[in-house]
């Protein structure tokens, strides 16, 4: 009978530590995800605020070329901020990965 108690005694704790596991997988998850989103809406900001620069630039032109400068600065600027916004996405990527995994190699 002890030993049956002991068995059951160790399941239930066994079944606690996954939950917790479980627990703190999806506080990670929901912290990155949070981040994740908030980055994204402000890449979609700053992309905004370029379209409407370029479009305020092209309205202001007097002559084809200011026009054809301000398409040309508008795609050098666009193609910095794209690289940037790529490489902080691979970043946050990265993070969440290497924080899910380690939560499920501690667990384990």
């Amino acid at each position: 009978m002890n030993e049956a108690r002991e068995n059951f005694d160790q399941m239930l704790a066994t079944g606690v530590e996954a939950v917790q596991g479980v627990q703190e997988g999806v506080a990670s998850a929901l912290e990155n995800v949070r981040d994740l989103n908030v980055r994204l809406i402000d890449m979609a900001q700053a992309n905004t605020d370029a379209a409407f620069d370029l479009a305020r630039e092209v309205a202001e032109a007097k002559a084809p070329s200011d026009m054809v400068q301000a398409w040309t600065t508008h795609a050098t600027k666009q193609f910095d901020m794209l690289t940037k916004q790529a490489s902080e996405l691979t970043i946050l990527s990265q993070r969440f990965a290497n924080t899910s995994a380690e939560l499920v190699t501690r667990r384990v």
